[in-house]
């Protein structure tokens, strides 16, 4: 609805005063007039030659004192030229004043004539506000989100008028850099920040870093910044949004007028090979930002240029050289792993760097955060994110693309799936679904409980049951396991489920494990494998885990992240080093582990499966007793192994399920050795075209031979090979069967 004439007026009337006033102080701002004065017979840019020889020389004192004259005379004469200029202006800005007021009320009623003519601000609004929520909305219950999202959407793409104080101080002032020296080496090597931002990003959730950023850097010595945190998780945002501070004058009084520099050291680096030549450039480069008097220099990747180490190079004198001096100030960052490793040992970098940690945002935090960045990613990709798109893509972030933190993975998923969304389908809109499609291609995990999961979680004992003879208790078990941890697992931080399958060798704990890859996952390439006996010692961690020294990447390290989805097997778990299992631990409790660089290995998709031979005696004994029932027995076992000290029971409480699989009895291996010997028959028959056939007496055989109480059926698939295969293979060869011959045994 459109105002009154009066109204009308009023508002006009009041937004003249407000501009008025706003431009009396925007003016001694923008002309620098403070500043002016305090540096008025300061040299010009800093530029005094100082004696560089000993003894005296009169030729030498009046050249120098006769540059040093002309200097402050430069700097006396421009720095009056523009305070003369502010004079001239601010003169006639009041002389002209009255003139300006007298034609904006002269020209009110045909002003509000074309106002009347336009929708009014409100049907503006509501008309934006109706077209946004049918792009964004999709939810109801996300409506005031979404009504939250739209209100600051609005205020943006309406920014305040040009009068306005926030919109005038963002104008950079003319006498920004009179103060200050040149820096045409450092401007060759670096990138400053402090420049107009194409698009201005709140910042979310780093108000505190950045007030402690500032704080650090307005000391009067040592004022040096170290942003601690993983790659990804807003250090740079945070410097961009110092930046973007000190560039509209929103910044600690202390910090105004300075740039902001990030240095590309490698660039430096790349100049010369001489480690001499190479401290010589950066010593000039900063001596030449610390004359300037104004420079704030921002070094990505501090730990790579305070080592001795092979791949790293050592400045730690340059730097501490000039981190102390009051006339320049660093700000660096690194990450928490290379911060202990470097930067904490080097006690001269860790004195003159104040820490600052960045910690990982909320997931509420990044959300915000995707609202600002997806209205770029709508205005590239010509699309529409809806509002449970950007909670999908933090939430499946968080769980499947751990390697980087929040917000980086959720604005790399974001952005896919809006390219995604342009290119590949019909639809202009980006929902939650095209988020799980990509996780799916990315991860080739199932992001949604399917029909089909639903249907092998059912089938589970069932499937099971074909693979593995005679465990029927333990396979009810650890299906009943198994469902709960899937179906039931809500955002838990852990793995998909995990087992520590406990048993005399031979018995199927192995073959369970196979069975629930091929039923769960598909196929069996979706299992990795550890041997546990051969990581016996505290040296032999780092062959799994990896490590910085020997740039190694460690055997389960690069197998995990390479098979996100499926299980991890780890036989003869009760022979690993204790510290093994203490990051096996931390795997089976947080879903992750930290590898030897640092870095983050996330286990949340896996299913973890261990298997022990530790307490086969007790379990032969306790069997051979009579017959205990199996939940019993599993009580048993666990103190027993408990009391033996052979694992910790925090450890063994860490798994959804202990599972304890009973010795096999001689009935029970027949049922293998005819299941082996079935399967035999028909892949010769599929291949070969030869039948074979088993007597009984031959079946009774090779029970005989390959059966141990103790030792199960372990010896049984290799016994059959020897006695059916190899026979098979020499009348192949000698020719004495052909095809749909059959051979009896």
């Amino acid at each position: 609805m459109h105002d009154n004439l009066v109204t009308y007026a009023n508002k006009k009337l009041h937004n003249t005063h407000t501009a008025i006033i706003n431009l009396f102080i925007f003016l001694p701002y923008f002309f620098s007039v403070e500043r002016l004065l305090k540096s008025l017979f300061a040299p010009w840019k800093n530029i005094v030659i100082k004696k560089t020889r000993a003894g005296f020389s009169m030729n030498e004192f009046t050249e120098r004192i006769t540059n040093n004259i002309v200097s402050r005379f430069m700097g006396l004469w421009i720095r009056s030229t523009i305070l003369f200029a502010y004079v001239v202006v601010q003169i006639c800005y009041v002389l002209l004043l009255p003139i300006g007021y007298l034609m904006v009320i002269i020209f009110l009623p045909l002003a509000y004539l074309f106002y009347k003519a336009q929708p009014s601000p409100d049907q503006e609004k509501q008309r934006a506000y109706n077209d946004f929520m049918k792009r964004h909305l999709t939810d109801e219950s996300s409506r005031q989100e979404v009504d939250e999202w739209f209100q600051i959407y609005f205020r943006d793409l309406h920014k305040n008028p040009w009068w306005s104080l926030d919109r005038l101080m963002s104008n950079p002032p003319l006498g920004r850099n009179l103060a200050s020296g040149f820096t045409p080496t450092l401007d060759q090597y670096a990138t400053e920040l402090t420049t107009a931002q194409p698009h201005y990003k709140h910042l979310i959730g780093r108000k505190e870093e950045l007030d402690r950023v500032q704080q650090v850097l307005a000391k009067t010595g040592e004022s040096n910044a170290l942003l601690v945190g993983e790659e990804g998780i807003g250090r740079q945002t945070i410097v961009e949004a110092l930046s973007s501070a000190i560039y509209g004058g929103k910044c600690n009084p202390l910090l105004a007028y300075k740039r902001v520099m990030q240095i590309d050291m490698e660039k430096i680096l790349a100049g010369s090979t001489d480690f001499v030549q190479r401290e010589e450039i950066l010593g000039n480069i900063f001596k030449e930002a610390a004359d300037a008097k104004n420079i704030i220099v921002m070094i990505p990747n501090l730990h790579e240029y305070v080592s001795d180490e092979e791949d790293k190079i050592n400045l730690t004198n340059v730097i501490t050289k000039y981190a102390q001096l009051p006339t320049l100030q660093f700000i660096a960052t690194t990450t928490p792993y290379f911060y202990q490793k470097y930067i904490y040992q080097n006690q001269m970098i860790a004195q003159l760097f104040d820490k600052i940690d960045v910690v990982e945002v909320t997931p509420e935090q990044a959300i915000k955060i995707l609202r600002d960045v997806a209205v770029e990613f709508e205005k590239r990709n010509q699309v529409a994110i809806t509002f449970a798109a950007l909670k999908q893509a933090v939430d499946m972030a968080q769980r499947f693309m751990t390697s980087a933190p929040l917000p980086e993975n959720a604005i790399e998923l974001l952005d896919e799936a809006s390219v995604y969304t342009q290119s590949h389908l019909k639809s202009t809109a980006v929902t939650p679904h095209v988020i799980n499609t990509l996780i799916q291609q990315k991860t080739h995990v199932p992001t949604e409980i399917t029909e089909d999961i639903k249907q092998k979680l059912l089938n589970l004992e069932v499937s099971l049951r074909n693979r593995v003879i005679a465990q029927d208790e333990a396979l009810q078990k650890l299906a009943a396991a198994l469902r709960k941890s899937v179906v039931l697992a809500g955002s838990r931080k852990k793995p998909l489920a995990s087992f520590l399958l406990l048993g005399p060798t031979g018995v199927g704990k192995t073959e369970t494990a196979k069975a629930i890859t091929e039923v769960f996952f598909n196929d069996i390439k979706n299992m990795i494998r550890f041997d546990m006996s051969l990581y016996q010692s505290k040296h032999d961690i780092s062959k799994l885990i990896g490590s910085s020294e020997t740039n190694e990447p460690g055997l389960l390290t690069q197998s995990v992240r390479e098979q996100q989805y499926g299980t991890l097997l780890l036989d003869e778990l009760e022979k690993a080093d204790h510290d093994l299992i203490n990051i096996f631990l931390t795997i089976l409790d947080e879903g992750y582990y930290t590898d030897g660089f640092g870095k983050r290995v996330d286990c949340t998709n896996l299913i973890v499966i261990a298997t022990s031979n530790a307490g086969a005696d007790f379990i032969y004994q306790k069997t051979q007793e009579g017959g205990e029932a199996l939940q019993t027995l599993s009580t048993q076992l666990i103190d027993h192994l408990v009391a033996a000290h052979i694992f910790a029971p925090e450890f063994l409480n860490r798994f959804d399920g202990v599972v304890v699989y009973k010795p096999l009895s001689s009935g029970t291996v027949t049922l293998i050795a005819q299941k082996i010997l079935e399967s035999m028959k028909n892949d010769i028959q599929s291949k070969h075209h030869i039948t074979l056939q088993f007597s009984q007496e031959f079946i009774e055989k090779l029970i005989q031979q390959g059966y141990d109480p103790r030792f199960g059926a372990r010896n049984m698939q290799r016994i059959i090979r020897d006695e059916v295969e190899d026979k098979v293979a020499k009348l192949v060869l000698e020719g004495q069967v052909t095809h749909n011959q059959a051979i009896t045994f």
